[in-house]
């Protein structure tokens, strides 16, 4: 209740001031009419100054608040009042990233809630780890009940905390921001992929979040065993400058973690849970067909959903549908994990139409195609997922199924060109080292250049790497690493910080002393201190 009560009054300082400044006016301005003509001149002159200097502070308070706000509302999830909700307010598990489940209609006709929840075999140990750890990471495949098991582990244990949900990985600084200004709060990071990376998440500011024991934050994040088992390969391949940046970084904050696995096939202990409610149709249903899927995968459609996709292919079915979802699997499994411009889709989905037979498909109409890409089916998800802004990510159970194929196909070109066209420089990084991954060295070339050219100085590292590892030029990728740096002396090219900068020195002695060049990539004290004076 006190923290409720001095948060409320340092929000309003800034009006306080105002309204002191203009209290203490009028007290001088009838002391003055007392005071001899000179003295209350000086009186009233001395003390409008000093109202003066009160009344902008207490307006740039205002401003500052305002501000933050406005890009709260913004980078965070809000509740209907504008503000960052208590745990124990948040009674939809949609809202929070949950996949839907079909809705069914109460005998006196109001919309029933969710499936209730059952209890894992893990939640109690997810619990305890979230009451005890700063971090909780838990990993399992697409649509075993991840996000669900985690939201009521916070419901149970942290009814009374603030609930702080960035809207991606842009409002990362905003997320910090919120977090240092609670006292107790739960930050919540469903699907983690999408917040690491380039200008990602760190483990330095996990760090910074959680705090001392004067604090209580809890970082909670869900993880696809997918991706999982991608950033502990890629970040454990060795310590060479060849190691994935980006995964290296990823592997950091996943270090910090307490991880919780939760399986997508339900054990027998927690089906016999499970029957407690089959009174609901849905888990009933559920059940019968957990012989081949887990209850949570089979609530949210998901092996239904893949169906209606590949069957969506069928001529004078839903052929422009299946190339745009295909489109926007492809885009996930190329690294790009954000949302998508409808642009996009517009320019890349003949390809995929094409490639499968184009106008003897029978197509139906660009409309009708997203249209239905956006129809929940079964009453759950969509093929498509909107976010706010429009955009549209794919399903993500269909590029695990995808990439999980041992004869998955490959990206097309015309994909990976149009998603670094639309790439920011950070994202573009990351498409960058996605290709390195799928052996896609030509992409990879163009997103690191793409990246440096709009001044991401660590996309000189992939560049280098592709130019060294791929085409065995390791005195081209030392030159290159010595224009970057001398770009960034010059104050072309900006660094976050200093970490940047001794990460590309490493890597030019690294890639120097490959190609047989002796130690000329030395940098002086007063080139370092410019650089320095240029970074802060």
């Amino acid at each position: 209740m006190m923290n409720g009560m001095w948060r409320r009054l340092h929000s309003a300082w800034g009006w306080w001031l105002i309204v002191i400044a203009a209290v203490a006016a009028g007290i001088l301005s009838a002391v003055s009419s007392l005071l001899p003509a000179v003295a209350a001149a000086v009186v009233v002159a001395t003390g409008s100054a000093v109202a003066a200097v009160i009344v902008e502070h207490g307006k740039r308070s205002v401003e500052n608040k305002t501000s933050l706000n406005h890009q709260m509302s913004k980078a965070l999830f809000i509740d209907a009042r504008g503000r960052l909700p208590l745990v124990r307010e948040l009674d939809d598990p949609v809202l929070v990233g949950v996949h839907p489940a079909a809705r069914r209609t109460s005998v006196d006709g109001d919309l029933e809630t969710p499936p209730p929840f059952v209890w894992r075999d893990r939640s109690a140990e997810l619990e305890s780890a979230i009451r005890q750890s700063g971090f909780v990471l838990v990993v399992g495949e697409s649509t075993a009940g991840k996000t669900r098991a985690a939201f009521e582990a916070i419901r149970a244990r942290l009814p009374n905390h603030r609930f702080i949900r960035p809207r991606g990985r842009t409002a990362i600084p905003v997320l910090v921001t919120a977090v240092l200004r609670e006292r107790r709060c739960v930050v919540w990071l469903d699907d983690l992929e999408q917040y690491l990376g380039t200008d990602g998440l760190t483990a330095d500011l996990i760090a910074l979040m959680i705090g001392d024991d004067r604090r209580e934050v809890t970082v909670i994040a869900t993880l696809r065993a997918q991706e999982r088992a991608r950033c502990r390969a890629r970040s454990t391949a060795g310590d060479e400058p060849s190691v994935d940046e980006v995964a290296r970084a990823a592997g950091q904050v996943l270090n910090l973690a307490t991880e919780i696995r939760i399986d997508r096939r339900w054990s027998a202990s927690e089906l016999d849970r499970a029957r407690a409610f089959a009174n609901d149709d849905r888990i009933a249903s559920a059940l019968m067909n957990a012989d081949r899927f887990g209850v949570a995968e089979y609530l949210a459609a998901a092996p239904q959903l893949l169906a209606e996709w590949r069957d969506a292919w069928a001529p004078n079915t839903h052929p422009r549908c299946a190339a745009i979802v295909a489109a926007a699997v492809d885009a996930r499994r190329a690294g790009y994990h954000n949302p998508l411009p409808l642009e996009f889709f517009r320019e890349v989905h003949g390809h995929y139409l094409a490639a499968r037979g184009g106008a003897r498909l029978r197509p139906e109409t660009w409309d009708e195609a997203m249209r239905w890409a956006l129809t929940p089916l079964h009453a759950t998800s969509s093929l498509l997922v909107p976010d706010d802004e429009q955009k549209f990510l794919a399903f993500d159970y269909l590029h695990d199924a995808v990439d999980s194929e041992p004869d998955s196909p490959s990206i097309p070109n015309t994909t990976w060109q149009a998603l670094i066209r639309i790439a920011d420089p950070a994202l573009a990084a990351d498409i960058g080292w996605t290709a390195v991954e799928r052996k896609q060295s030509e992409h990879a070339t163009a997103a690191f250049q793409s990246a440096l050219e709009r001044g991401h100085a660590l996309a000189a590292i992939g560049l280098a790497y592709v130019l060294s590892d791929e085409q065995f030029r390791h005195g081209a990728a030392a030159e290159l690493l010595r224009e970057t740096l001398a770009k960034i002396t010059t104050g072309e090219i900006k660094l976050a910080g200093p970490a940047e900068l001794l990460r590309l020195k490493a890597r030019l002695a690294w890639h120097s002393v490959s190609a047989g060049v002796r130690a000329e990539f030395h940098i002086d004290h007063r080139t370092t201190e410019r650089i320095t004076h240029l970074i802060l």
